[in-house]
């Protein structure tokens, strides 16, 4: 794990703004670019590392992104590239028969009356899961949101629960690749944030481009190959734009996108 800043170990944000959109460019494109300065719908100009695998015969039809942000079709420009994009409330049926998705569909058009832009990270959770029992994809983008909307909310006992939800759907999709022929021994995790959030109490809701410890961030990596060396203390500076580069790296590939930073040096 990477980020802890007391041991002089920093991962920032490379971009000026510290909010979504522009951090999930960073993080997906290997580009910081400074004309993507909000969290407008805008459809991406960049070219993100999903794409430029699906585009690969040996990822084709098998990269697939589940998100609970309805921004991401935006982000993941969906109308440019043919990677399978879930995101917000969309059902998912044309590429699944499963009993339990279609259980999950109903409970998400039926049960969920007040669907705002981001919906509830159990759902994203549990479609991404199924999808990969059903489909075995190669390589899965999964973005949560609860935790950065209850923050805003100034929720931070709620803020604290979801987080702690995270950390069991992260368990259970570890458990489920580590027990599936194919996954198991053979698949790595990279869990990151878009951002970070306000240093000082008063600001801890908030985030932005003003507000002091917005761009710190933290980064965690589990897979073969990868040494199990826990909290990394040597100090050391990573940037997200990083990312896009070592997400190629660790599936053999190297993303040629214009102006994206090297791979990070994994343990």
């Amino acid at each position: 794990m990477y980020g802890n800043r007391t041991f002089n170990n920093k991962v920032n944000t490379a971009n000026l703004y510290s909010i979504s959109y522009p951090g999930y460019n960073e993080i997906l494109t290997g580009n910081a670019d400074v004309t993507i300065s909000s969290n407008s719908k805008i459809k991406n100009p960049n070219i993100n590392v999903l794409e430029y695998l699906d585009s690969k015969p040996a990822f084709k039809g098998k990269v697939a992104a589940f998100t609970s942000w309805n921004v991401f079709p935006y982000i993941l420009n969906q109308d440019r590239n043919d990677v399978i994009i879930n995101s917000g409330y969309a059902a998912m049926e044309e590429t699944t028969t499963s009993l339990q998705q279609q259980m999950i569909n109903k409970v998400q058009e039926e049960a969920v009356y007040e669907k705002t832009a981001t919906w509830y990270d159990e759902l994203t959770f549990l479609t991404a899961k199924e999808y990969i029992r059903e489909h075995r994809p190669r390589v899965v983008f999964l973005g949560l949101g609860e935790t950065d909307e209850l923050a805003h909310q100034k929720r931070y006992d709620l803020y604290l629960e979801q987080a702690n939800k995270t950390d069991k759907m992260i368990a259970e999709l570890w458990h489920l690749v580590q027990t599936t022929p194919g996954y198991k021994d053979n698949t790595t995790f990279i869990i990151t944030t878009d951002h970070g959030r306000g240093k000082k109490i008063a600001k801890w809701a908030s985030h932005g481009e003003f507000i002091r410890g917005s761009s710190q961030a933290w980064l965690a990596v589990i897979g073969p190959g990868i040494s199990a060396a826990g909290e990394i203390k040597d100090g050391q500076q990573l940037y997200q734009q990083q990312l896009a580069q070592t997400i190629a790296g660790l599936l053999g590939e190297k993303f040629e996108a214009d102006d994206i930073a090297p791979a990070i040096s994994l343990r």
